[in-house]
């Protein structure tokens, strides 16, 4: 499927949910009526819904009707919430990665992760959200759309730097670094040929990367000012 097919369902949607259902559904409640959701509820729910498709699909390859299949909602809700396919996916990389969240992506005895470590799950999802930020910036979405989230990210890992020797420099620097590494195996492992035993190598510098952080930090000059 060629990529950034989808915006159609943002146009003209006023018209279609004339004929819609005035509040999305999900499963029968008692009694065989479908209970009401809220937006917020219904946002969350097709959210979720997208996060579990990426796991398992490359992104061009997800629907609307495969959204809303998985989230149990009617697909014009996607298009009356939020405009387009592709600001629904844009909206999933801003969902931070919580303990709440690697239980819903693994629950219900869905294996979407082949793993049982949790740093490996993190991983996964990791690379999973790194893919479709490319596939994003591939369809033209401004860069500008993930730097807000981007810096939240990179502020929470800076954070696991307590080494009271360390500058902000040198904790911004191996933070980037990380990030970047982590990025570079997601989108161009394959394109180098990488193996799982480079793909898992590669993680365990990152993670170990404070380690080495006192050294490197007077060998590059970042414990002096800018």
């Amino acid at each position: 499927m060629p990529p950034c097919t989808h915006t159609e369902y943002a146009l003209n949607y006023a018209e279609r949910m004339s004929a819609a259902p005035k509040t999305p559904t999900n499963r029968a409640a008692p009694g065989g009526k479908k209970p009401r959701l809220s937006r917020a509820d219904a946002e969350s729910q097709m959210l979720l819904a997208a996060a579990k498709l990426l796991l398992r699909h490359p992104p061009a390859d997800i629907t609307v009707h495969m959204i809303a299949g998985e989230a149990g909602v009617h697909h014009d809700y996607i298009a009356r919430y939020f405009t387009s396919r592709e600001e629904l996916l844009i909206r999933v990389t801003e969902i931070p990665l919580t303990d709440g969240l690697l239980k819903e992506l693994t629950a219900e005895g869905e294996v979407l992760v082949p793993s049982s470590s949790p740093s490996q799950i993190q991983l996964k999802i990791s690379n999973t959200r790194h893919q479709l930020i490319a596939y994003l910036l591939a369809c033209g979405v401004s860069p500008e759309r993930f730097t807000k989230a981007q810096e939240a990210l990179i502020k929470n890992i800076m954070d696991l730097f307590t080494n009271p020797e360390l500058t902000e420099r040198s904790r911004r620097n191996f933070t980037l670094i990380g990030v970047l590494l982590m990025q570079a195996t997601a989108l161009m492992g394959d394109v180098n040929g990488m193996t799982q035993q480079d793909r898992d190598d590669i993680a365990a510098f990152t993670f170990g990367i404070g380690a080495i952080t006192p050294l490197a930090q007077k060998s590059f000059g970042w414990d002096q000012p800018t």
